[in-house]
């Protein structure tokens, strides 16, 4: 069966997808540069949360509070979901090691 660039499942088990949508979990509201330490490339996490906010797991906001617009990620209900499902197939795994 032909799949499309946007399945959740593709998205999901992307490089540093687990550790960009965890930061973004514990954080609450996160800005692009804090998110280095998840995913040091630039391109890759931009890619990434494109994805995720196009998949409804993260939310964009734009706050203009002074000249420069600043622009914060949080996580969405649906990527809270996401978050503890994926933890959980992560303790599974580690378990049978």
């Amino acid at each position: 069966m032909y799949r499309k660039e946007g399945n959740i499942e593709r998205v999901l088990f992307k490089k540093y997808s687990y550790e960009l949508l965890a930061e973004i979990y514990t954080r609450r509201k996160v800005r692009f540069r804090d998110l280095r330490k998840a995913c040091p490339l630039d391109k890759v996490r931009s890619q990434r949360l494109k994805e995720f906010e196009r998949l409804g797991l993260i939310k964009r906001d734009i706050e203009i509070a002074k000249r420069i617009p600043v622009i914060w990620y949080s996580i969405t209900g649906k990527g809270e979901k996401v978050v503890k499902l994926l933890s959980e197939l992560r303790k599974i795994i580690e378990e049978k090691r």
